[in-house]
């Protein structure tokens, strides 16, 4: 039975650092594109510019809650009390965690490309 629940926790361990460098390059899309948006923002003279008009405006609103449910989602798997769950439990716990992970990952992959970054540049592209 102990070689299971080891078996069992490497998964969740695997499962853990999937979600952290998904909700890490999750966060640094959403930290670039905000700073575009905010660059548009400051150039135009209108008091409100609409979610169409941002470059990334629906890429950060597809985006936005997802760091932070990945990070209640490692915080879930790291308490998981596999050795009182059954098998089926746990499996469906896995394979849950592995499906929201594969769905911020494909809409990361889906959002428009980010700029490329020059490091002798620091003007953002309107």
């Amino acid at each position: 039975m102990t070689s299971v629940l080891d078996q069992v926790q490497e998964k969740l361990d695997e499962l853990i650092d999937a979600a952290e460098g998904v909700a890490e390059e999750a966060e640094n899309y959403l930290e670039v594109a905000t700073a575009i948006d905010n660059a548009k923002k400051g150039a135009d003279p209108r008091d409100y510019v609409p979610l169409d008009d941002l470059p990334y405006g629906e890429e950060r609103a597809r985006l936005g809650g997802a760091p932070d449910a990945l990070r209640d989602l490692i915080s879930d798997l790291k308490i998981l009390p596999i050795a009182s769950l059954s098998i089926s439990e746990i499996d469906q716990r896995i394979e849950e965690a592995q499906e929201q992970i594969d769905d911020v990952k494909s809409t990361i992959d889906d959002c428009t490309d980010l700029p490329a970054d020059d490091d002798d540049d620091d003007d953002f592209p309107l």
